[in-house]
């Protein structure tokens, strides 16, 4: 009978063990897992959505708007000297980056969505209830966010262009390329 408690006590004792190392691994697994899904989906200066997550919210405002027979605009915002800026200075380059995405950010509502979507491109996706009309104003809130940026002195120049589903292209390329063609606001 002693003998019998004592195994199971050291059974016992030993199944705490693995469960205590599988739960450290499973733990690991989940933190890999993690910065792996960041690592894909999003840009890893401004932690914003990456080109592949704007794949995904385009995509569903698609479906979306193809559904409620509505439309939405995507915006581009291009920071026409920032290969300049990071030829100097990759370190300010990255400053700017940073407090680009941070000022952008700032000006959207709740239900639009803002993308880093190359070094020096961001993208913001309005749903489908603002206006055509009201574009002029947020060109406007954008072009005074980015006149505010100055990390070293430098004048930061940005171009803005917009696009409108299903009226300039039906897919996610297609919107981005018209609203970088259609980029004729600089400061």
């Amino acid at each position: 009978m002693m003998y019998l408690l004592i195994a199971t006590a050291i059974v016992l004792l030993i199944s705490l063990f693995f469960n205590f190392k599988f739960k450290q691994e499973l733990g690991r697994f989940n933190s890999s897992e993690f910065s792996l899904i960041k690592k894909a989906y999003f840009n890893p200066i401004t932690e914003l959505p990456n080109r592949e997550n704007l794949n995904i919210v385009v995509g569903e405002q698609i479906s979306r708007a193809a559904r409620h027979q509505k439309h939405f605009m995507i915006v581009a915002i291009k920071i026409e000297n920032y290969r300049d800026v990071k030829r100097d200075s990759s370190k300010i380059a990255n400053e700017l980056i940073e407090e680009s995405g941070d000022r952008l950010f700032a000006l959207l509502r709740d239900e639009d969505s803002l993308s880093h979507i190359s070094e020096d491109i961001f993208t913001i996706v309005f749903n489908e209830y603002l206006k055509e009309k009201d574009l002029g104003v947020i060109f406007k809130r954008i072009k005074k966010a980015f006149k505010k940026i100055n990390p070293t002195d430098l004048d930061i120049v940005i171009s803005m262009g917009s696009s409108i589903y299903p009226i300039d292209a039906k897919d996610t390329k297609g919107l981005i390329d018209v609203a970088r063609e259609n980029a004729v606001e600089k400061i």
